[in-house]
């Protein structure tokens, strides 16, 4: 028979070992966060001076509309930088009027931290195309609808790179 003591201390014994495989799976090294170096590959000396990971840190001269969220689905968002070069790859979701998201970058890409300046652009059926430049770089945004319904859902892909 069990007593009432052995009743309440198996819920927490139960917490405990839960809780315990838990911080053991968490902990556990993923081989795919490698550098390749570290899973046996060897680099060729061409490729010695390049940076082994990608990131999908933001750039901070991008003004991203507000209610635009980061989408990295197959990996679609990425950075690179390497001393001044940089490139980047950003594709982000969210809902909007067309022109009100054309407005907006035109607005605030030239304004003071973010410091671009108009390039040529585009519009065609399936997307607005805009680019900016400044000294030594290059920035296109597409803004590409992302509804078959007719809702204001877009796809906004910003492409920075070094000139």
């Amino acid at each position: 028979m069990t007593s009432r003591y052995e009743l309440k201390i198996l819920p927490l014994l139960l917490v405990l070992v839960w809780t315990t495989a838990c911080v053991n799976v968490e902990e556990t090294n993923n081989p795919i966060s490698d550098s390749l170096t570290g899973v046996g590959a060897t680099t060729p000396p061409e490729a010695r001076s390049r940076s082994e990971e990608l990131s999908r840190i933001q750039f901070d001269d991008i003004p991203v509309p507000e209610g635009f969220f980061l989408r990295n689905h197959r990996n679609e968002s990425f950075s690179y930088r390497f001393g001044d070069r940089r490139i980047g790859r950003f594709v982000y979701w969210g809902y909007g009027k067309r022109a009100e998201l054309l407005r907006h970058f035109e607005a605030m890409m030239p304004k003071g931290p973010f410091g671009w300046k108009r390039g040529e652009s585009s519009v065609q059926a399936a997307s607005d195309r805009m680019t900016f430049v400044k000294t030594g770089q290059r920035c296109t945004v597409t803004l590409t609808p992302d509804a078959q319904d007719g809702k204001d859902e877009f796809l906004i892909t910003i492409f920075v790179e070094s000139t």
